[in-house]
Order: C-alpha cells, then sequence, then structure tokens
C-alpha cells in the first residue's frame, strides 16, 4: 500500500475537502510531481466553483465517480517517479505546466491551426489537479525551470503565458501608444510584456493607488487612477483626442472577485483609437453585451490563443534572466500543507 498524502477534493459545488489519500502511481506518459508550490487562479475561484460550469459538469461528475482531485494548474512541482515511456523528464527535475494538448480532432486542429485549439485536455480539470502534496501529470503537459527562476517564479508563469498570448495576438508595432486596464497580475505582465516588445507609451489604469506605484516600478509612463477620473476620458486627453493603438482589458470578470463586470470593455471602447485594437485579456460577465460602435471606426475586437513551445521557451527565458520580473507580484507566501 502506497504511502498517504493530503489533497484537497471537490465534493459539489463550492465544497472542497482537504482529505487523506493514497499518493497515486504514475501510469506510462506520466510523472509523479511533489508540489513545491501553488497559488490558485481567479478561473480555478470564480468560474469553475462559483459559476455555472461547476453547477452543472463538475457537480455531475463527482455523483458519478465520487470526490475529485481538481484544479491547480499554477504550480512548482518536483519529479520523484518518472512513468514508463517517459524520457525527457527524470527524477529532481522541478517542472510547471508550460504547454497546452491541442485535441486533434476539432476543426481549428484539422484545419492546421492546432495553436488555437482549446478544446483538449486542461490539466486540474480533465487530469488530476496540484493541489495536493503529490499529483500525476501528464508528462506533455510539463516544461523544465531554469535554475535562475525561484518555485514562487515558476508558479507565476503560467498566468504570464496567458497574457503573452493575448500581447502577441495583439500585433504591438514599435512605438504604439497601449493602454492596460487593470493592474492585477495580468495587467502587471501584461505593461511588462507590451513595454519589451516596443510599446512606445504605456499607460496603466487601476484604482488601487499601491499597484499604480508598481506599474510606475515596472515600466508605465502614465498611470490613471479610476477611482478619480474617467479613464476614457484621461487616456484621450493623454493622446492628444487619439486614442490608444492597443487596449488591454485585463480588469474584466465577476465583481464579487473584485474585478470590474464590463465595465473596462466599454471604457476600452471609447479610449481605443480608430482602426484600433480591443485586447479582451479579462472574463467577461454575461448579460453585459459588447458595444459593436466601435467596430464602425474599424475597431478590432481579439482575445486568446495558445502558446508554441518556441514562444514558451521565449517567455521562460525572459524571466530566467530577469528581463520580466515577476518578483514584485509575489506579495505573500504560506508555508505548510494546510495553507494550500
Amino acid at each position: 500500500r502506497r504511502k498517504e498524502m493530503k489533497a484537497w477534493r471537490v465534493y459539489g459545488r463550492g465544497d472542497i475537502r482537504l482529505d487523506e489519500i493514497p499518493i497515486p502511481a504514475p501510469k506510462p506518459g506520466t510523472v509523479l510531481l511533489r508540489i513545491r508550490m501553488l497559488q490558485l487562479s481567479v478561473t480555478e475561484a470564480s468560474l469553475l466553483l462559483e459559476g455555472d460550469l461547476a453547477a452543472r459538469k463538475w457537480e455531475e461528475r463527482c455523483r458519478e465517480h465520487g470526490p475529485l482531485q481538481m484544479f491547480g494548474h499554477e504550480f512548482c512541482g518536483e519529479v520523484v517517479e518518472v512513468g514508463a515511456g517517459v524520457h525527457d523528464l527524470m527524477v529532481g527535475d522541478r517542472v510547471f505546466w508550460g504547454r497546452m494538448i491541442p485535441c486533434g480532432e476539432c476543426a481549428l486542429c484539422k484545419a492546421g491551426y492546432e495553436a488555437f485549439c482549446l478544446k483538449g485536455p486542461h490539466l486540474g480539470t480533465d487530469t488530476s489537479g496540484c493541489l495536493a502534496e503529490y499529483a500525476v501529470v501528464p508528462a506533455g503537459f510539463l516544461v523544465k525551470v531554469p535554475e535562475t527562476v525561484t518555485d514562487s517564479e515558476a508558479a507565476a508563469l503560467e498566468p504570464l503565458f496567458a497574457t503573452f498570448v493575448h500581447v502577441a495576438a495583439a500585433g504591438i508595432s514599435i512605438g504604439d501608444t497601449v493602454a492596460v486596464l487593470g493592474q492585477g497580475v495580468m495587467g502587471l505582465n501584461c505593461l511588462q510584456l507590451v513595454r519589451f516588445l516596443g510599446a512606445g507609451k504605456v499607460i496603466a489604469v487601476d484604482i488601487r493607488s499601491e499597484l499604480l506605484d508598481l506599474s510606475r516600478q515596472l515600466g508605465a509612463d502614465i498611470a490613471i487612477d479610476a477611482s478619480t477620473c474617467d479613464s476614457a476620458g484621461s487616456i484621450l486627453d493623454a493622446t492628444e483626442g487619439v486614442g490608444a493603438d492597443i487596449v488591454f482589458d485585463c480588469a474584466g470578470g465577476n465583481p464579487r472577485f473584485g474585478l470590474a463586470g464590463n465595465a473596462t470593455l466599454a471604457a476600452a471602447a471609447r479610449a481605443v483609437r480608430d482602426c484600433g485594437t480591443i485586447m479582451v485579456v479579462g472574463l467577461q460577465v454575461s448579460g453585459g453585451g459588447l458595444d459593436t460602435a466601435p467596430l464602425s471606426r474599424g475597431v478590432q475586437y481579439k482575445s486568446v490563443r495558445i502558446c508554441s513551445d518556441k514562444e514558451v521557451a521565449w517567455v521562460v527565458g525572459l524571466v530566467a534572466s530577469k528581463r520580466i520580473n515577476l518578483a514584485p507580484l509575489i506579495t505573500h507566501t504560506l508555508e505548510g500543507v494546510e495553507s494550500m
């Protein structure tokens, strides 16, 4: 009988319990990880546990299969056991979730656009999650962590990739004026990436003064406190009435979790220039409606795609060389299993 571990398991909507269960054995094509560091994502907290997806799909799965070891895809793990057929990872390697696996069956995959597939398996929902002391993870999901990247930074890499795919899809040109609405983790990642990729003027918007201060430290040229002014109007003032070339909405989502609902998407529509781009990074609240008026001005609305392996390696290199700085974004670290 294998030794036991502690793992958070989902029994139903909003019902998660810390259980003691046997440490699983890796199957062919997988590895057993000891989880060194983990952070919960806002998606897991707001969409999967509180939203309609949880009420339908996950509750049905829990009824059919019992409690599930779910969630926890932003982590740093150490390989402690390797399953058959895995040759590119070995015991002692530090890894994180750095790859999506295309489904191979949807219309996008069949047309050769695997990088845009969102239907492939997801770690923590279609497989066991890492909200536990140990987890068995398909080796194809994993990327090695460079020595110069800490465990905490490695756990923060997945949100950086999620930001990068939006920045890459936006098509930034050298000298562009870019506005980033929301200075949480995604917004601060976005700010650093657009600055690194050649934006000429970067405008940061938030309602929290401490995050606006951090935005300035990380390269924002202008920091706008949306709690004291009309943010879209201030962006227009800063661009002499023209508007930003690209506006990233990194604040949209459920207001219950401190997000802006659809208000920032409306602000983006006002702040973007004619024939500019609105990049939707945050989650949108259903029923809010999309302002289609900017379409008549040639404005493009864009969203997400998947990082290629080449892009993953490039972004990891930015963090490893400290050209992108994740350390200021990590403000609290909790120690111990009960803290997970």
